[in-house]
């Protein structure tokens, strides 16, 4: 496991490594309580472990815990789990990389430092495509699409931003007074902020078994990084949310 650390970030990864620990340990538990712990109340799953491939699999907080009740424990679920990057960004926000062995299943897990304590604000993940390798024609693509978001955005294009959303699209905001605020792709088409189309900088762009996208984008003059995530939908790349840290 290679989790490069500076000093500052040696207690919180402490406490975060825990919280992914407990996560898998509830879920293989069914111990709904545990996780209500461990979960923000705005936490939601993503992932593309569904029959019809034009859509993703969203679900709330109250919906996963429900259906793990049904389903009641599931053995073995936290073997072979292996925390593969951590990234922290100011104090605030963490994006925790778990890959299942030997199958290459990818967890996301976004997490917020809610006062002294780490939450997991959603989990994204996508099972194994076969034959496993990434397109590379594939990181264009999303740089494309990424680019389009952004141009969309400064003309307010609500037709074109229509296109390139997931029909279950969200922006989670989250403010240095641990405030999250949500907006869905209604709200969030009816009030375009077209200056939050500006001054967005690529940092990365990860691709995940040809099917999933976490892009990071740092934006200094408005004080605020955003991770957006993307999920390749009938062979087309479409943003399925952003999740904007203001850092200033």
């Amino acid at each position: 496991m290679n989790i490069p650390v500076t000093n500052n970030e040696v207690e919180n990864l402490s406490e975060i490594f825990q919280k992914i620990n407990l996560y898998y340990q509830g879920v293989e538990n069914s111990d709904l309580e545990l996780l209500e712990k461990v979960f923000h109340e705005e936490w939601k799953m993503l992932d593309n472990n569904v029959l019809n491939e034009s859509n993703i699999r969203v679900e709330s907080k109250i919906d996963f815990l429900n259906r793990l009740k049904n389903i009641g424990s599931i053995k073995d679920y936290s073997a072979d789990r292996e925390i593969i990057t951590v990234d922290i960004l100011k104090d605030k926000l963490s994006v925790v990389r778990v890959d299942k062995m030997p199958n290459m299943h990818v967890s996301i897990f976004f997490m917020i430092k809610f006062g002294e304590e780490w939450l997991i604000l959603d989990k994204v993940w996508v099972k194994e495509i076969v034959p496993n390798f990434n397109n590379c024609n594939d990181y264009n693509l999303v740089e494309q699409v990424i680019a389009s978001y952004f141009k969309q955005i400064q003309h307010n294009d609500n037709e074109g931003l229509k296109s390139i959303l997931d029909e279950n699209w969200e922006l989670k905001s989250i403010f240095p007074t641990d405030r999250v605020e949500l907006k869905n792709k209604f709200e969030f088409l009816q009030n375009i902020d077209t200056k939050a189309g500006y001054n967005n900088r690529l940092v990365s762009i990860d691709v995940f078994h040809d099917s999933l996208s976490i892009v990071k984008l740092d934006n200094n003059t408005d004080g605020f990084v955003s991770y957006l995530t993307l999920f390749k939908v009938s062979g087309e790349w479409k943003i399925a949310n952003e999740r904007k840290v203001f850092v200033n």
